[in-house]
């Protein structure tokens, strides 16, 4: 199988769960959210897509709806991971047979490091040297993979399932707390849609590159064996939320710092 044809399944597998989703997630009479992970995303994976809400506006019930939209998003995700792992084995074997050419692992080490430790060096070149802009952007994408980088640790030293390359591997292989293992869920990934979150939201413009980029990612860590596709789901998942949580100012390493300030502040 050649690797068009490869990515020609892959899609195929992703557009269908992706329609079922739809149809069983929308209530009848709430609009249609055309915001997936991907603006342009009607040809790209939807397994591997999240949908946006918008901030729910003030008015009387705000609470219960804002309460109904995070089931809903949790429900939406379940769904998803569930799906992705079903597939976890068989997109695994794909990737290994069809995607193991030479040309394609130098595309995906290049994908990779985008959601590695040079993004992040590179935000905090930007945070020091830049101006006011700036620093804030990248202040907030700096948070953003601060509080991805907690949630995602403390998810891999809880599950202890073992990367698709590792001898002995399965898919339902998870050995626990404590195990050393660290396939799921996929640093490279949360870290990736953190950043893309938070850069989509100062520069919508460019939102569908950020996310395009960080979905790169996503499939790149399945090409080179270092993750399961339920592994980038959940990653995604949990970097999407962080980049969310830090737009609004409401991260672990936001409230430290504004704290932080507040006490030097009442010290002068």
């Amino acid at each position: 199988m050649n690797l068009f044809r490869a990515l020609c399944l892959v899609f195929l597998l992703s557009v269908a769960a992706g329609g079922v989703l739809a149809d069983d997630a929308a209530p009848p009479t709430q609009e249609p959210d055309h915001s997936t992970i991907i603006n342009l995303a009607p040809q790209l994976p939807s397994v591997i897509c999240t949908t946006e809400q918008s901030e729910p506006q003030p008015q009387n019930g705000s609470s219960s709806d804002s309460k109904r939209d995070r089931d809903k998003d949790l429900l939406d995700l379940a769904k998803r991971a569930a799906i992705a792992y079903a597939l976890d084995q068989t997109v695994s074997r794909l990737a290994s047979s069809a995607l193991g050419s030479e040309e394609a692992d130098k595309i995906s080490s290049l994908f990779s490091g985008i959601g590695g430790r040079g993004m992040v060096g590179a935000l905090g070149i930007g945070y020091l040297a830049g101006g006011k802009q700036t620093k804030r952007t990248c202040g907030s994408a700096l948070e953003a993979a601060s509080e991805a980088m907690l949630m995602t640790e403390s998810l891999k030293f809880l599950s202890g399932r073992m990367r698709p390359r590792e001898p002995g591997s399965d898919a339902d292989d998870f050995r626990g707390p404590g195990a050393g293992y660290k396939s799921f869920p996929s640093g490279h990934v949360s870290n990736a849609f953190a950043i893309a979150t938070v850069l989509g939201e100062r520069h919508p413009k460019r939102k569908w590159l950020y996310r395009a980029l960080a979905l790169g990612v996503g499939l790149s860590r399945v090409q080179k064996q270092a993750h399961y596709l339920s592994d980038v789901v959940v990653g995604a998942a949990i970097g999407t939320y962080a980049g969310r949580r830090a737009i609004k100012g409401q991260t672990f390493a936001g409230k430290v710092g504004r704290l932080r300030d507040k006490t030097i502040s009442g010290k002068d």
